[in-house]
């Protein structure tokens, strides 16, 4: 499992309503793996930038300079935060 869908599976996990959930680093595989298939799923939803997320991701590479190539996608997500 790559590192971007644990921290995602660990975050869902992580925020559930469940307050008696026991510690992510306790559990088991298998308890595990529903929350990597969430994760899998919701980044898959997203995996098509809206409109929105474009522009934002444009404003932030086309307009500074020296931009490191992860500032695009940084700018999308926190315009997709946005929108929810």
């Amino acid at each position: 499992m790559s590192e971007i869908f644990e921290r995602a599976a660990r975050a869902l996990y992580e925020n559930c309503d469940d307050s008696d959930h026991e510690d992510w680093d306790e559990m088991g595989e298998s308890l595990r793996e529903p929350w990597r298939r969430g994760a899998r799923a919701v980044l898959e939803a997203i995996r098509e930038p809206t409109e929105d997320m474009l522009i934002a991701c444009h404003k932030a590479v086309v307009f500074e300079q020296d931009t490191p190539e992860y500032v695009g996608w940084q700018a999308m997500i926190d315009e997709l935060l946005r929108e929810g």
